[in-house]
């Protein structure tokens, strides 16, 4: 998968859940091309590759849509927002919490 082509990032660190909500998406033909991940702080680094997405993504080129769980360990859902949201590469991207 080309990671600097991901309609929609899925923050969700509940599996059971992901794979419920990625499912349910197929199913109706909402989503092509997706990536999961379980925590907020990777998820911040997926959509501005500052770390381990460094080499592996363009930062100018974010996810189409964010899913985001807000209730996650560390770095909950609402502060993932609020670091979209103040970013002008991302603050009109849609999230859904």
């Amino acid at each position: 998968m080309n990671l600097n082509t991901v309609d929609l990032l899925l923050v969700e660190d509940n599996i059971n859940d992901a794979g419920l909500t990625i499912r349910a998406l197929r199913k109706h033909n909402l989503v092509y091309n997706h990536y999961h991940v379980k925590e907020g702080e990777e998820a911040i680094d997926f959509i501005f590759a500052p770390g381990e997405y460094v080499h592996l993504r363009n930062p100018e080129n974010p996810p189409k849509l964010v899913l985001l769980d807000i209730q996650m360990n560390k770095l909950n859902g609402i502060k993932v927002l609020q670091i979209i949201k103040a970013d002008e590469r991302t603050n009109l991207k849609p999230v859904v919490i």
